[in-house]
């Protein structure tokens, strides 16, 4: 549910109820949306939380244990107050809608960069292996270089090889990047990268779901690689064997209706085999060139690029695709996402971007359980 911007307060309790144990984040999404609020959840007596509906005497007694928790999280503030991290609720307004839509998206998010496009109107996930080829780390940094007419966000996991290569050429090409980390962001890991990451606050900036003092552990990065394909509009995977976190990210990907796509290269090369796998297994399609993807999307330069223009005090001037989404909307109080892709014949990743575009006009409002209804 989103409202005004977070208190600490809010902030605080909900990132106690991440900490105590039992409690996930779609559990507490849900207890929010049954209870009306993070403040009437913490309010709320054990019997009260029993009446809600799904939660029984265990589950309501993680609830009440959250308060034991709440000196770790006031502790995580301070630090972040330090280390000029910022703390974010999944109600704040300024929460990425690409990950409001999904249940198992963090509770709380830490993320570093005054500038840091949260909710970009188009973004671009690229990953790849570790031990990218100089072909790889080319035909990234073409991929990246000739994306930069339609402006979007690059997003990647700012490891080694293909990831760091992707934010490199965002930085080079004057595009916002994000990279998400699978440690706390008072650190950056692997170190090398440090001084890139620093650039990136400029434009862009770093995000986690992990507090600061959180080592860079293996079990993180699944996690990390999640909000990776979350935050993608379309994920392109460079390179790839056969096992590994590109491919984990690129199958989430997938399995979030998201477009994926894969670059394909030699038969029984090492660094190709997933790539070559993930089209012969229909859940990437074959990359051959740049401009494929934004066609794809149908993404106009003429959108990414010319201003918006008010034409009078209460008009605001929308494209025709735009215009279309908006008469969908109209039609019903709220439609969800589902209904608005099967009205308009088109994929999420299609209509995500527009209807963050819509949302940020003041249009339209983003409801719980993926919906949206018009505010006009």
């Amino acid at each position: 549910m989103i409202t005004e911007i977070a208190s600490e307060e809010e902030v605080l309790y909900g990132r106690a109820l991440q900490i105590a144990n039992g409690l996930g984040n779609r559990s507490i999404r849900h207890l929010v949306r049954e209870s009306g609020s993070l403040l009437q959840l913490r309010k709320m007596t054990i019997r009260e939380l029993m009446r809600l509906e799904g939660v029984n005497e265990k589950t309501a007694n993680m609830v009440k244990s959250a308060e034991t928790h709440i000196p770790q999280a006031e502790a995580e503030l301070r630090m972040c107050k330090k280390k000029n991290i910022k703390m974010l609720l999944f109600s704040d307004p300024k929460f990425p809608n690409r990950l409001r839509v999904f249940d198992d998206s963090p509770v709380v998010l830490f993320y570093k960069g005054e500038n840091i496009p949260m909710n970009k109107n188009r973004t671009i996930g690229v990953v790849g292996t570790r031990n990218a080829t100089a072909f790889g780390k080319t035909f990234t940094e073409t991929l990246v270089r000739d994306w930069g007419i339609y402006k979007p966000c690059i997003v990647s996991g700012l490891a080694y090889g293909i990831d760091v290569a992707a934010h490199q050429a965002a930085l080079d090409n004057g595009l916002p990047t994000i990279g998400v980390l699978g440690n706390g962001l008072d650190f950056v890991y692997p170190n090398l990268h440090k001084k890139i990451a620093n650039k990136m606050l400029e434009n862009g900036g770093l995000i986690s779901e992990f507090p600061p003092g959180t080592p860079p552990d293996r079990v993180n990065f699944p996690m990390r690689n999640r909000i990776v394909a979350m935050l993608s509009d379309a994920l392109v995977v460079v390179e790839a064997a056969k096992k590994g976190g590109a491919l984990i990210t690129a199958n989430m990907a997938f399995d979030y209706n998201k477009e994926v796509y894969a670059v394909p290269g030699k038969p029984g090369e090492t660094y190709s085999e997933g790539c070559n796998d993930l089209i012969y297994q229909l859940k990437a399609t074959l990359l051959h060139r740049p401009e494929q993807l934004p066609s794809d999307l149908n993404w106009s330069v003429e959108e990414s690029v010319a201003p918006r223009v008010r034409q009078a005090e209460l008009f605001i001037e929308l494209s025709p695709a735009e215009q279309k989404l908006m008469e969908s909307i109209n039609k019903k109080r709220q439609i969800s996402l589902d209904e608005l892709c099967m009205d308009l014949q088109q994929k999420p990743s299609q209509l995500l971007g527009k209807l963050l575009e819509l949302e940020l006009k003041g249009l339209i409002k983003n409801l719980p359980g993926n919906c949206y209804a018009s505010r006009m």
